[in-house]
This record gives C-alpha cells, structure tokens and sequence, in this order.
C-alpha cells in the first residue's frame, strides 16, 4: 500500500495544477481576512481565527474534490481501471492508500496556514488568542476535511466523468457541511426537531472544536462518516469488478 500512496500523491502534484489550487486557497482566504471591507481586519479593527477557519471550511468544500475526485472516475475514463484491479491489493488497501493521498493535501493546507495564525495571533485584540480554541480549530478542520476527502473519494467510485463526479461531491458536500444547518433555521421545525437537524451537520460539530473541547461524540460521529463513506466506496468497487 506504501508505493501506491506514494504513487498517487506524486499524481496529484505531476503538474502545477494541485499547487495553483492551494495557492489559491490561501489568496482567497487572504482576500476574506485583509481587503474584502465586510470582512477584513482592516473593516473591524481586530483580527480572530474564526473567519479564517469558516473560509478555509468552505473553500475545501471545493478545493479537495477538484484534486481528489478523479481518484476513480479518472481510472475508469483512461481504461486502467482493470489493471488496478489486477494489483495484488485488496480494495480495501487501494481505498485507504487513495483516502491518505487526499488527506496529504489537507495536512498541506493545515502547514501552510500555521504562519497565517502567527499574524493573527500577533494583532488579535486580546493579543494573545486561545491557543485551546486554537488546537480544536485545527482538529475539526482535520476530521471534516478527512470528511470531504472520503466523500470525493466515494463520489469518484459512482461516475466515469470527473466533471459530473466534483459537482456531485459539492452539492452533497455542502448539504452535510452546512446545508442542514440551512434547512435546521427554517421555522416548519419544532426546537428538538430543529436540533437533531442541525446537529447531523458537519459544521455543528466543527463549531464545537473550534470552542476549544474535544468531545468524544462529536469525533465519534465524524469518524462514523469517514468510515461509512469509505466502506461505501469499498463495496462498490467490488460491485463493479464483480
């Protein structure tokens, strides 16, 4: 499984596509926290990480599935579907060693961000930002991100084309991010009816990461769907090869 992750993080970084596109997350985002006026430093007098972290959510939304869902769509477009099959691995290995190359690209962004937090932290208005508050930001951004990748992941298993592929991960990705969060404030729903939608959203529980706790439900149930994802991406490949 080793050679094969190798091989598809090289895939993914083979041209300066996969750069141009982290490059572009980070100029985005700037663009969000230093010169937009609705929601710049400069606008507010004071500087948090909770805007860059609600930017960086979103524009993963779309950033992971344009570099990772060709994972499977692109094997079946180039006809190499069947010799990937012939490997002497199990689905099951060849599904985790893509997951992992997808989630290079998330530890990349996670790095590349640090010294972005060291300037806030530097002009945040207590000048000392929460370092818990922090940690928990960073986490959650981790397990949805592992989300979005498993999701691209199994979206890439369904579809040959890759076009058809990204715009279905986004329309779904964005449903269990921050779509449910949407329906949940519609006033047709009771207060319990309202939370237990609400909280089968993504972002729900990458809010309350960010508040600097890590409870165990909350990792429980983003961990759930990266498994369930993935064990969906496993059984229809084996539906495909039978």
């Amino acid at each position: 499984m080793r050679a094969l992750l190798i091989k598809e993080i090289k895939d993914i970084f083979n041209n300066w596509t996969a750069m141009t596109i982290v490059v572009a997350f980070f100029v985005i985002s700037g663009l969000f926290l230093w010169v937009f006026p609705d929601t710049s430093y400069f606008s507010f007098g004071y500087a948090t990480s909770e805007l860059f972290f609600t930017v960086a959510y979103y524009l993963m939304l779309f950033v992971i599935p344009v570099l990772t869902v060709s994972f499977f769509s692109g094997e079946y477009r180039y006809g190499t579907f069947e010799t990937l099959s012939m490997i002497p691995q199990s689905w099951g290995s060849i599904v985790t060693a893509k997951f992992l190359a997808g989630m290079f690209v998330v530890l990349l962004i996670i790095l590349i961000s640090i010294p972005s937090m060291s300037v806030i932290g530097d002009i945040a208005l207590s000048g000392d930002m929460d370092r818990g508050q922090i940690i928990g930001s960073y986490f959650g951004l981790l397990l949805i991100g592992a989300c979005f990748v498993a999701l691209s992941v199994a979206t890439s298993t369904f579809f040959e084309n890759s076009s058809v592929a990204f715009l279905i991960a986004i329309v779904i990705g964005f449903v269990c991010y921050g779509g449910l969060g949407f329906i949940a404030n519609m006033r047709i729903w009771s207060p319990d009816m309202k939370y237990a939608i609400e909280s089968m959203g993504w972002e729900y529980h990458g809010d309350y990461l960010s508040r600097g706790v890590l409870p165990l439900r909350t990792i429980m149930y983003l961990l759930l769907w990266i498994t369930g994802l993935l064990t969906l991406a496993i059984w229809n490949l084996k539906r495909r090869n039978f």
